[in-house]
């Protein structure tokens, strides 16, 4: 996990988006939990790689949401 946060602060140069990044993993894990809670599924290993994958989408779009507003902020000098 911190090997991941160094990586990520590396990328973002910002504790403040490092944390918006980070805090964004459990709100995903419990969505995760929950649909496989409603669907009736078991915890397999196919629904482990699901949640593998789910944390990766789910970085990459907070990544990219934290990127575009920097650029918003810096670039084209929004408030």
């Amino acid at each position: 996990m911190s090997g991941i946060a160094l990586v990520l602060m590396l990328a973002l140069r910002n504790w403040c988006s490092l944390l918006l990044v980070m805090l964004n993993l459990p709100f995903a894990l419990v969505g995760g939990v929950a649909a496989v809670l409603l669907g009736g599924a078991d915890l397999s290993l196919g629904s482990l790689v699901g949640f593998a994958t789910l944390f990766g989408i789910t970085l990459r779009n907070a990544i990219m949401l934290v990127s575009h507003w920097e650029h918003l902020i810096g670039h084209e000098a929004m408030a």
